[in-house]
């Protein structure tokens, strides 16, 4: 039973083998230990950029809740302005109505000349006409007889 191969060398591993294999273990202990510590690394990295990640969104959050209400501030200001401005414009076309009506009107009685009322005064005290306010309007000139009215 000799044809297996020798007996006596199969017990013993060369010293050789032996020190392939520690230097095996060796080197994938230490590749290992620094791909632990790598690993490690990037998982402290990866929490610390979730929390930035997480404080921007809420943030953000915040900000769009900002916005939303600026937005809502924004159209009721518009609104008000849009009243306003028809309030201004209906002001407007009334009072040039009034001045249109008023300036043809024929005071009789008058013994005023051309003159110009100051938008201090809102009822100019010699004629009574009412004058528009913010600008000066020439009147018509008033005398004793209605045919000298010019």
């Amino acid at each position: 039973m000799m044809g297996l191969g020798n007996g006596r060398r199969s017990m013993k591993s060369p010293p050789l083998v032996l020190a392939a294999l520690v230097a095996c273990i060796i080197v994938l202990g230490f590749n290992y230990w620094i791909a632990s510590s790598r690993s490690v690394d990037l998982q402290t990295r990866i929490v610390e950029l979730e929390g930035r990640v997480r404080r921007a969104a809420a943030e953000r959050g915040a900000v769009e809740m900002k916005k939303n209400e600026f937005q809502g501030e924004l159209e009721k200001q518009r609104e008000q302005l849009d009243k306003i401005q028809s309030s201004h414009n209906f002001q407007m076309e009334s009072v040039n109505k009034l001045y249109q009506d008023e300036k043809f009107l024929d005071v009789p009685g008058c013994r005023c000349t051309a003159h110009c009322c100051s938008p201090e005064s809102a009822i100019h005290p010699d004629v009574g006409h009412r004058c528009v306010s913010g600008s000066s309007v020439l009147r018509p000139t008033c005398s004793d007889s209605p045919s000298d009215v010019t």
